[in-house]
């Protein structure tokens, strides 16, 4: 539940958030030192809906503790430290029967980069309802994206000139993400 939380409230992939250290969440921020691009390596605002989460998952360990040290240590077979947990949440996403095949398909279009995809789609619909809070370029920022034809369109106007979004465009941007309430009688998982 907390990697969920943790992906639906920050857009970053899971992979990422496997990597994080104690020492990657300190002062309301994540410091994503880990990823498949340049860009993927940025810092992010912590939802203060997760405060809480991060406190306790960091409380009494060392600075270079994984915040999910649970996970096990990485086998020479894999590349990653989020394959457990990816293959967990299959298990849990079949159990409470959420399966999008449509066509016939022999993958679910429903899966753990699912939050992801979510939390950026509610920051683009709350950023148009924000009163310019924030812009799209804080949202590739968050995301760690680097989407080239657009960005090499206003790169110089938007990025360079100006140069980084501000920890308070970056903070609005995250809280502007919500997660749905939960229903009375939801499962544990």
């Amino acid at each position: 539940p907390d990697l969920m939380r943790i992906a639906a409230l920050s857009g970053m992939r899971i992979e990422e958030i496997c990597q994080l250290r104690v020492r990657d969440c300190t002062d309301g921020i994540f410091g994503v030192h880990y990823g498949k691009t340049d860009n993927a390596r940025r810092s992010i605002p912590i939802h203060s809906d997760l405060k809480a989460t991060i406190e306790a998952r960091c409380k009494g360990k060392d600075a270079t503790d994984y915040l999910f040290g649970e996970l096990p240590p990485v086998p020479k077979s894999r590349e990653g430290r989020s394959d457990p947990a990816v293959k967990r949440f299959t298990r849990y996403r079949r159990e409470m029967k959420v399966d999008e095949r449509p066509n016939g398909k022999a993958k679910s279009n429903v899966d753990f980069h699912s939050f992801r995809r979510w939390f950026i789609l509610k920051a683009r619909d709350a950023m148009h309802g924000s009163g310019g809070a924030y812009e799209p370029w804080t949202l590739a920022e968050i995301a760690g994206h680097d989407d080239d034809g657009v960005r090499r369109f206003l790169n110089l106007t938007m990025s360079h000139y100006p140069g980084a979004a501000s920890e308070a465009a970056k903070r609005a941007c995250v809280e502007a993400v919500r997660l749905p309430p939960r229903p009375a009688a939801a499962p544990a998982p």
